[in-house]
């Protein structure tokens, strides 16, 4: 999986062009991903991307979708999750209720 950021510079630059771009790692990543994101394309679309660079990805919809994996004993190494979310918990206190996965 490559991961793109701009080079450090002394100055903060608001935008800096793609070709400016150099990948943090060319390592592949390997592991248990949950990934919480409500828009169904851009779950799709980014599942796909974290399992070609390694990844096995756990989709959840929701925050309360993503408690119920965690709860019911599901392992993970990672957790990537949206913000602003439907359902009664939010990205944030997901997040604050599982700073370490189990």
């Amino acid at each position: 999986m490559d991961i793109f950021l701009p080079k450090a510079s002394t100055q903060a630059l608001a935008y800096l062009p793609f070709e400016s771009a150099v990948p943090l790692s060319k390592a592949s990543t390997s592991g248990r991903l949950l990934f919480v994101e409500d828009d169904v394309l851009v779950r799709e679309s980014v599942a796909a991307a974290l399992e070609a660079g390694g990844l096995f990805v756990i989709m959840a919809e929701t925050a309360d979708a993503a408690l119920t994996w965690l709860e019911a004993g599901t392992k993970v190494d990672f957790i990537f999750s949206d913000i602003v979310m439907p359902g009664t918990i939010n990205g944030v206190s997901f997040w604050c209720s599982n700073q370490a996965p189990p």
